[in-house]
């Protein structure tokens, strides 16, 4: 294993931006190995086959594939908190970017409890988001979350023909303060998820402190957008606007099922109810 003062030495460069992780096809590139938000330091990977990636409590990179100094892919981007301080992807604008129509994090992301995703601002004309798959990329490996995903206005955005294949399995938090998961760019868009499943302990809609509730928990918009999968809810789903909403051409094929709360989840002050449940409209379908 390539330790990582080796890394450090050989690979740092200060390629500073607003976007914490990009992946992208775009070929191997040297790596800062810090992730904070004081420096806002971007990661640029490309795509390879089989290399790994783990981010510690202190958002270094601590682990990655033998014999790697330039990392030419995360092929499986996690995040793990084992000293209960928090492990953060903490940037400006964008957490974690997965761009580019040759892209696909095979591995898929995933979040331990207690560790962050986050972007604190609009910051670079963007909304502010969480996680961002865009340009024909896809998350085949899918996303699975036992911690917080937070965006300043969006939690997950998948636009621009892109995908997660894979699908979502939530057992944390989702969170923007416009709305935690968007599906689309309406008026087309053609990007498509696979299934969602919110577990017992998954809250779509809220912050992980209790104190701020999206205006949309799901959305799904434009022509050609899709959440092909299952909607299985057994956690809490909500929007103070609508807590899943299917617009402007947008479909929800998979269907849902809920055995628990859509439209109400709990919050630091007592509970949130959504204006809407569940809505199609504008030629949304569901």
């Amino acid at each position: 294993m390539t330790s990582t003062s080796l890394i450090r030495a050989t690979t740092r460069a200060a390629l500073l931006g607003t976007t914490a992780l990009v992946a992208s096809a775009s070929g191997a590139q040297a790596i800062d190995y810090i992730v904070n938000a004081e420096e806002t330091s971007t990661f640029i990977l490309g795509l390879g086959s089989a290399d790994t990636l783990t981010i510690n409590d202190a958002g270094e990179i601590n682990s990655v594939s033998p014999g790697v100094a330039v990392i030419d892919l995360a092929d499986s981007i996690t995040i793990t908190d084992t000293t209960g301080v928090g492990a953060e992807i903490d940037a400006d604008a964008v957490g974690i970017e997965i761009e580019g129509a040759t892209t696909d994090l095979t591995g898929g992301i995933s979040i331990a409890a207690g560790a962050i995703v986050t972007a604190t601002t609009t910051g670079a004309g963007t909304a502010g988001t969480g996680i961002l798959v865009q340009t024909g990329a896809d998350i085949s490996g899918g996303i699975d979350n036992s911690g917080a995903i937070t965006g300043y206005e969006v939690g997950i955005a998948v636009e621009d023909s892109a995908s997660i294949s894979g699908g979502l399995v939530n057992s944390g938090s989702i969170y923007g303060s416009a709305i935690a998961i968007s599906l689309g760019d309406s008026p087309t868009a053609s990007s498509t998820m696979g299934a969602i499943t919110n577990n017992a302990t998954g809250v779509i809609g809220v912050n992980s402190a209790g104190d701020s509730v999206a205006n949309f928990g799901i959305g799904v918009g434009g022509s050609g957008s899709d959440i092909t999968g299952l909607i299985n809810n057994a956690g809490s789903i909500v929007g103070s606007n609508t807590a899943i909403s299917s617009t402007a051409g947008g479909d929800i094929s998979g269907g849902i099922t809920n055995t628990n709360l859509i439209g109400q989840a709990a919050t630091s002050g007592g509970s949130t109810t959504a204006s809407v449940g569940i809505s199609a409209t504008n030629s949304g379908d569901i």
